[in-house]
């Protein structure tokens, strides 16, 4: 942190953050900001016990530091400083949890300034903060500031990028505004440099696109995964597949997996099984890369007609998106409208063949080897991989049609995604309510994997903190403190003399007295499984 100027407590500062991000510890010291003054630490308490508890693990194990004695050197008043830099410190230490500092760039990205076109930077440059380090500088605007009258300013622009050195443009979703979108086609045509950022169709994907966004982005194009993989990496995608239709991490929240309840309620024999995702109306997807006669109300029309003259051969199930507001179902009485709760693992598993827009859902029919029909433009649509319908009479081909896929082909294509395209990190999101709809904003996400521009700088199995227990050796040194916080065990120190204790101290009572008061989970545990253990009369 360049906040601090010559000598002391930028250590204490650096070490802070780290321990913050890094670990977890079960028992922190009460009182952060208190300090000690000196290592020979009497309490726990203060961030210099905070500090002490990894310093303990490292002596178990016999390794110590020494600081030598030297003279405190003073050159430039670098010792002047002390009292301002312990200011600093305890203001940081007390905001941890919203304490960052600009990350240090990778030295190839140190050369590029880069533009952020956006209306709130913070939740933006939060999330991106660990990607940061390999993207470059960053100077942010807001859309507004390149337009007069509501009129884009092309020289602005341009001025701006050549007075800051500029040489690229990041845009959180171009499509998220009309103005952020009008700069976006004015960058492609002027071939400004840039880079899209926004969340993927796979678990905790997100991607840096140079090339475009979404379906405008020709990365997707046939030629840069239709390549041959091998038997290790066929068998590495399938695995990776696999652990996504059974696990529960999905781009919007589901509920519980429920197959048989779902089977039991719509399966009928000799019927076709349609599964039919709904998207949010005004999604950007949804805005741009529709057309007639499929736009989202007249997708809905036209299912509704299609559950009508198929209704002796197909059953149409219809869920309505996570974030969507109410829809008037009863305009469309031909439909079956699922619970909102129904995992979409479940839906698909069940049914026969997937019609949509473009929704992401369509992916995950891909990965279960389940037809799908794109009644929009879709980044995921090629042939062999998915069908798309233009009008309501291929629509109504393709559902009286024995469709199949591609799996290979399939597999092809999440691989790319997964290997060479998609950046992976655990996100976190606050849902908020604008323009009649919900959304999740991301606010922070812990990277993983990053690739930018089909090159990965960072690919790491297990980013989660390391944890400490009160069980473990590190808190030796303050077991006796922490126990006697415990109101009970006060009593039951100034109550029972220790002559009493040693004439009862072999009695099973006194035992489980014990147990009680210093191991309170241990007794409940053991009583728990004790009643289990009961015969039945």
């Amino acid at each position: 942190n360049h906040n601090f100027i010559g000598h002391s407590y930028e250590d204490h500062d650096f070490f802070a953050r780290l321990l913050f991000y890094t670990t977890n510890f079960s028992n922190t010291p009460k009182a952060l900001c208190y300090d000690e003054g000196t290592w020979n630490i009497r309490k726990f308490k203060g961030f210099r016990a905070w500090f002490s508890l990894l310093g303990y693990e490292m002596s178990f194990h016999g390794i110590y530091m020494y600081h030598f004695y030297h003279e405190e050197p003073n050159q430039n008043n670098y010792m002047s400083y002390r009292h301002k830099n312990h200011k600093i410190f305890y203001k940081n230490l007390a905001n941890l949890k919203n304490y960052q500092i600009k990350p240090l760039l990778d030295k190839d990205a140190l050369k590029n300034n880069i533009l952020l076109l956006c209306s709130k930077e913070k939740l933006i440059l939060n999330s991106l903060h660990s990607a940061l380090v390999y993207i470059g500088n960053v100077i942010s605007k807001n859309e507004n500031y390149f337009f007069e009258d509501e009129k884009f300013n092309q020289d602005k622009l341009l001025d701006f990028l050549k007075q800051n050195n500029i040489n690229k443009i990041l845009f959180p979703n171009p499509y998220g505004n009309e103005k952020r979108l009008k700069i976006y086609k004015f960058a492609k045509s002027e071939n400004i440099d840039f880079v899209c950022f926004d969340r993927g169709a796979l678990p905790d994907s997100w991607f840096f696109d140079t090339n475009g966004f979404n379906y405008d982005s020709n990365l997707y194009n046939e030629e840069n995964w239709n390549k041959v993989l091998s038997k290790s990496q066929i068998l590495e995608c399938k695995e990776y597949i696999n652990s996504i239709i059974d696990g529960n991490n999905f781009l919007e929240k589901q509920g519980k997996r429920n197959f048989n309840y779902l089977k039991d309620k719509f399966f009928v024999n000799d019927k076709k099984i349609v599964f039919v995702p709904l998207q949010v109306e005004s999604d950007t997807v949804i805005k741009y890369f529709t057309y007639k006669p499929f736009d989202w109300s007249g997708f809905l029309d036209i299912i509704n007609d299609m559950a009508f003259k198929l209704r002796q051969t197909h059953i149409f199930l219809v869920k309505k998106h996570p974030l969507s507001l109410k829809i008037a179902k009863s305009k469309y009485k031909n439909l079956n409208f699922i619970s909102n709760k129904t995992n979409i693992i479940d839906a698909i598993s069940l049914c026969d063949v997937v019609v949509t827009l473009n929704s992401g859902v369509g992916l995950y029919a891909m990965i279960m080897n389940k037809p799908c029909i794109n009644c929009a433009n879709a980044f995921y649509n090629f042939q062999g991989l998915n069908f798309q319908a233009h009008n309501s009479d291929e629509l109504l081909r393709f559902l009286v049609s024995d469709l199949k896929i591609d799996y290979n082909k399939v597999l092809k294509f999440i691989w790319y995604l997964k290997n060479n395209f998609y950046s992976f990190g655990k996100s976190y999101y606050k849902k908020s309510f604008n323009n009649g709809r919900f959304y999740n904003k991301v606010y922070k996400i812990d990277f993983y994997k990053i690739v930018l521009e089909n090159q990965c700088f960072l690919d790491v199995k297990n980013i989660d903190k390391v944890s400490y227990n009160f069980q473990s050796l590190i808190y030796t040194p303050y077991k006796f403190e922490l126990y006697n916080k415990n109101i009970f065990i006060k009593l039951f120190n100034i109550l029972i003399p220790d002559f009493i204790k040693t004439k009862i101290s072999h009695m099973k009572f006194y035992r489980i007295l014990k147990k009680f008061l210093f191991h309170r989970k241990e007794f409940f545990r053991d009583r728990k499984n004790k009643n289990k253990e009961k015969p039945y009369v």
